[in-house]
């Protein structure tokens, strides 16, 4: 599994306006994705004062061949680029290696 971390940073437009794009044109896009797992989204609970990042969104892929594939298709990549641009001022986007610690309440080894 292979997993991608977008730090965000949301344009000044309200919670619920950020919500409706977010959930709906842009997560419709990544629903599409092919082999695409998983898709977290996980925002501050109030916008965050001046350069700090307001939203974390996490997705998964079985392979970074996958996450390339699915990702840099070029009508992929700009129709995230388009429904994100509503909300999203800036994302600082990387990919990480997990190392599971507790799973479903149970402590991994």
């Amino acid at each position: 599994m292979v997993t991608r971390i977008s730090l965000v940073k949301l344009r000044a437009i309200g919670r619920d306006e950020v919500l409706e794009h977010w959930l709906g044109p842009h997560a419709d896009v990544v629903r599409a994705l092919p082999q695409v797992r998983d898709y977290v989204v996980a925002l501050a609970p109030e916008a965050r004062a001046g350069e700090q990042w307001d939203a974390v969104a996490t997705l998964r892929f079985d392979s970074e061949a996958d996450l390339r594939e699915a990702l840099e298709a070029p009508a992929t990549a700009r129709e995230l680029v388009r429904t994100r641009a509503p909300f999203i001022r800036s994302v600082d986007a990387f990919l990480v290696e997990e190392h599971v610690v507790v799973r479903d309440g149970w402590v991994v080894a």
